[in-house]
């Protein structure tokens, strides 16, 4: 497991430095809004947006993880080793979840010293960045499956349908739901406190034990496909 490991992360080098230089300058960036003197609403706001940039490029760099793996030569040369295909798919699954956490981290420690520069604990967004990463795990959970048994091309537009989908839902909701409160004075503050409520607040605190179960289920689907995907023709 640990030579896969390496492997993976070997060929993944430069993207994840990039993610690095990338998620530095947008902490950089974050620390810089309560010093240039912007409300808290637009702190929030601006902050909660580079959080997800993050997530969505380290989303990108990770589509590489299968594009090598479509090879049938290795795919036969990963089942003859001791981990089998097993192993091949859970070091995936491993190094995205370590991605993510890694990348969570980083964004809880530009909250602290946001939250220390501005000395207002009220612009602490790591609940934002924690949803983003339980929500980009869902979306990992789904696509994952696709990308192993029909190639990266299929896990990326099963990915954007499921965007597509989000998009319509919210869409719908904005057409016939009730969204009065964005029209207020301060529509950032009323979002969070709608959010924050009792009527979603159960549905976010969910989201993370969601996320969990929906990775692990993912993983043993993706196993049964991966063999499917070696000895099939």
């Amino acid at each position: 497991m640990k030579g896969l490991l390496y492997k993976e992360f070997f060929l993944l080098r430069s993207g994840l430095i990039f993610v690095v230089v990338f998620q530095t300058i947008l902490s950089g960036v974050c620390i810089s809004f309560p010093l240039i003197g912007f409300e808290t609403r637009m702190i929030i706001f601006l902050t909660s947006i580079c959080y997800y940039m993050s997530f969505l490029i380290l989303a990108l760099v990770n589509q590489e993880l299968f594009t090598h793996d479509e090879s049938r030569l290795w795919s036969l040369f990963v089942s003859s080793t001791p981990q089998a295909a097993r192993g091949q798919v859970a070091c995936k699954y491993y190094i995205i979840l370590i991605e993510n956490l890694v990348l969570l981290f980083f964004c809880y420690l530009a909250d602290v010293i946001v939250l220390c520069v501005a000395d207002d604990a009220t612009i602490s967004t790591i609940i934002v960045g924690m949803f983003i990463c339980c929500f980009r795990i869902l979306i990992y959970a789904i696509e994952i499956p696709f990308m192993i048994r029909f190639g990266s091309n299929m896990g990326v537009a099963v990915k954007s349908v499921l965007i597509a989908l989000l998009a319509l839902i919210l869409l719908c909701y904005g057409l016939f739901g009730d969204i009065s409160f964005l029209f207020g004075d301060d529509p950032i503050a009323a979002v969070y406190e709608y959010v924050t409520s009792g009527k979603v607040i159960w549905i976010v605190a969910l989201i993370p034990y969601a996320a969990a179960g929906a990775y692990y289920l993912s993983y043993c689907i993706s196993v049964k496909l991966y063999k499917e995907a070696d000895y099939s023709e």
